[in-house]
């Protein structure tokens, strides 16, 4: 690189701090100064021509489109007047170079190279990349959700346990512990350890066709019975006709969109223990989904 070009990228690299500084974190700022030595590392620099101030908007507006920074419900946020304020730029400008850049680098959502930790945590591969597809961070939070919630399970079927290996007697142990309590403050500790324990459990449940049985609650809805070993499954269902299926605990995903779902039931008539859906969700946070 000639004399004329350091100059001007380290001018680049000034411009873009500046506006990093003022309204960026030091990680969003670092790749902004990394996507400038990126484009000086070309065989043919971009910004030989040009205004290095519709280079430096341009280059800004492409890092925050990739991380969500014009999503003003999460920090730091800028919005694209923000940009074209800070270095005199027409916004079109700025996203049409925005837009170059990210054709020229094959700046996709998920990027390695130049996505916060952040949005490198969260799976959008299947996006292909496609900026119109997630607008928000919260958008993006939901599709690797979902995404997390589809491999669990995929997963789940391929491990299914045997249901005369199925034993829960710490999950017993704690509902003991709660009915202990006997009806004062129940120790939230006592939750915890319950959400924690049902995240990564095996129930055992009666059968109906692809699903499991369903029990109707006094208020209309329906509930999972589940069981926490054969044992307490025989005292319900021994000599029956419906045949015990076992499942884990991660498949009361396939549940959650009826909004007659109301929880499930612990060993019925014996703990008769119901788990509410905060519970359940709460479970569903140590699974990190």
């Amino acid at each position: 690189m000639d004399e004329k070009l350091k100059i001007k990228q380290e001018k680049l690299i000034e411009m873009v701090s500046g506006f990093g500084e003022e309204y960026l974190d030091e990680e969003l700022t670092h790749l902004c100064v990394k996507l400038v030595e990126k484009l000086g590392r070309k065989r043919e620099v971009p910004f030989k021509r040009g205004k290095l101030e519709n280079w430096a908007s341009g280059i800004v507006y492409a890092i925050a489109q990739l991380n969500f920074v014009f999503d003003d419900s999460f920090e730091p946020y800028a919005s694209a007047d923000d940009i074209c304020n800070y270095f005199g730029t027409k916004k079109s400008t700025a996203a049409n170079k925005a837009r170059d850049l990210r054709k020229l680098l094959h700046l996709n959502l998920g990027n390695k190279e130049f996505s916060t930790d952040l949005i490198l945590s969260l799976d959008l591969s299947n996006l292909g990349g496609d900026l119109s597809q997630v607008k928000t961070l919260e958008g993006a939070m939901a599709n690797s959700t979902i995404r997390s919630a589809a491999n669990l399970l995929r997963e789940t079927f391929k491990q299914k346990q045997s249901i005369y290996d199925v034993e829960n007697d710490k999950i017993r142990k704690i509902i003991r512990d709660i009915f202990d309590s006997d009806g004062e403050f129940v120790d939230e500790a006592l939750i915890d350890d319950l959400a924690y324990e049902l995240s990564t459990a095996t129930f055992i449940s009666p059968a109906c066709g692809a699903g499991l049985l369903m029990l109707s609650s006094e208020n209309g809805g329906v509930l999972i019975p589940a069981f926490t070993s054969m044992n307490e499954y025989n005292l319900e269902f021994e000599g029956g006709h419906i045949g015990p299926v076992s499942w884990k605990f991660i498949e009361i995903l396939n549940y959650l969109d009826n909004d007659n779902f109301e929880g499930m039931v612990i060993n019925p008539h014996v703990d008769d223990f119901f788990v509410s859906l905060t519970i359940i969700h709460h479970a569903l946070i140590n699974l990190q989904i």
